[in-house]
C-alpha cells in the first residue's frame, strides 16, 4: 500500500451525520411511530431499535473495545 500510514487512526463515530441524526431525533421518531407512521408503513419493528441502539454504541471506548498486536 503506498503511502499507508502505520499508525492506527481511530474514528469518531459521533462526527458522522447518521449518528448525530439518531442520537438527536430517534426516540423522538419512535416515540411518535404508531400514531404517525404505522398505518403507511406497518408496525415498528424491535430489530430496527435494537440496530439503531447497537450503532449508537458502535465507537464509544466505554462500551468496549479490540486489541490487536502483530
Amino acid at each position: 500500500m503506498l503511502g499507508a500510514s502505520p499508525i492506527y487512526h481511530p474514528r469518531d463515530s459521533t462526527q458522522s451525520p447518521l449518528w448525530s441524526i439518531l442520537h438527536n431525533n430517534y426516540e423522538e421518531f419512535k416515540a411518535y411511530y404508531d400514531e404517525s407512521c404505522e398505518k403507511q408503513y406497518g408496525f415498528f419493528n424491535s430489530v430496527v431499535d435494537e440496530v439503531v441502539q447497537e450503532y449508537l454504541k458502535c465507537g464509544d471506548l466505554v462500551e468496549g473495545f479490540a486489541r490487536k498486536r502483530v
